[in-house]
């Protein structure tokens, strides 16, 4: 399923992920999750030799879409076990491809950001870069 919250792009045999959600510095929501999934099921291909996943605007990622999930609250019980399991199948691809994952970080990396940048072989940041669990801020445990 198409979406435009992650651009996937190969040129020559470097594939980049991009989240592109900049307005919400990259806030992961479920649509983004399933996104960035398939991307990375896709980035499995033999004929890919790096992945490169970087963000859009002003940050890498900003965590979960909070602002979302408060305004859904009603649900939560119910959608976030499986966010949390596609954002852990997600980790889990990263950390299965048999070619270098390269993390290219600046701005915001905090909370599910930041944890999908430790999952990267590689992590090049920028001056701009901060990085932040965030979970306690919001009343969560890290990956």
């Amino acid at each position: 399923m198409p979406s435009e919250t992650i651009i996937f792009e190969i040129n020559q045999a470097i594939a980049t992920i991009t989240f592109n959600r900049p307005a919400q510095l990259n806030a992961m929501n479920n649509d983004m999750m399933l996104a960035l999934r398939d991307a990375l099921v896709q980035a499995h291909d033999d004929a890919i030799r790096v992945v490169v996943i970087r963000g859009a605007g002003r940050a890498f990622m900003a965590g979960g879409d909070v602002a979302t999930f408060a305004a859904r609250v009603s649900e939560l019980t119910a959608i976030l076990p499986s966010m949390i399991g596609l954002f852990h199948e997600s980790i889990a691809l990263i950390r299965g491809l048999k070619k270098p994952v390269i993390a290219s970080v600046h701005g915001a990396c905090a909370g599910g950001g930041l944890s999908l940048m430790l999952a990267c072989d590689l992590a090049i940041a920028a001056q701009s870069a901060k990085f932040m669990m965030a979970y306690a801020n919001i009343g969560t445990s890290p990956d």
